[in-house]
């Protein structure tokens, strides 16, 4: 039969519905029994890939386990979007642990952030959320710092962290920026940075706290590869 009369007949056998008999060649992908085609494709090497989204609802922490803070990945980006606290906005800050969370027990910090007040074309110094960097501290502050902010918007902002593969004498570090209004004319910005000693192992447990209840809110944590 010739290559014409097959197509011919195709386009015959399209009118009354194709079935599995009509497909003689080809190759089954690797996975399905039989298969030797194309393997699963991967991610290469310094891609981002959307890992988790945790929608908040009243909540006051917010939890990435080792399902997702795995050695697959050596930095992370946690997105925060439309976060709305119950009441005027305290401190938002960051947690990392290397059991998972189920000791309760997190990586001490050495951190440092400054806020910035934009009104209308001012930009106003608000000065350190403490005396210079604080070292020791289980806790990194990336917004609010005691500055306050209003409960009838969200705050939102990205959250940088690099290197969570280290252990021994490397350091994890990383830095933030999150926004957020304090009135109708006037908005806050935090910025903030650390680094960490990851001495008894590579961080597995990434955890957001705010002091004020979350009433809703989008977070989104990417991975890149390692």
């Amino acid at each position: 039969m010739t290559r014409a009369r097959d197509i011919a007949n195709l386009g015959t056998q399209a009118g009354s519905g194709l079935d599995a008999s009509d497909i003689t060649t080809g190759v089954l992908p690797v996975g399905v029994t039989g298969g030797s085609g194309l393997n699963a494709l991967t991610f290469p090497a310094g891609m981002t890939e959307l890992l988790a989204t945790v929608t908040a609802s009243s909540s006051t922490t917010i939890d990435f386990n080792s399902t997702y803070v795995t050695a697959t990945h050596d930095s992370y980006e946690l997105h925060v979007m439309g976060a709305y606290p119950s009441a005027d906005m305290g401190d938002v800050t960051m947690s990392f642990s290397y059991d998972n969370g189920a000791g309760g027990t997190f990586y001490n910090f050495s951190w440092g952030s400054f806020h910035k007040q934009f009104n209308g074309t001012n930009l106003t110094y608000l000065g350190n959320s403490s005396s210079g960097q604080t070292p020791n501290d289980t806790t990194w502050n990336i917004g609010g710092g005691g500055e306050g902010g209003s409960s009838a918007a969200s705050f939102g902002g990205i959250v940088r962290m690099t290197n969570m593969n280290a252990v021994g004498t490397e350091f994890s570090h990383g830095d933030s920026l999150i926004t957020y209004p304090h009135s109708a004319s006037a908005a806050y910005g935090t910025y903030s940075s650390y680094y960490m000693d990851q001495a008894s192992g590579r961080t597995n447990f990434i955890r957001l706290t705010s002091t004020q209840t979350i009433t809703s809110g989008v977070f989104k944590l990417y991975g890149r590869i390692a």
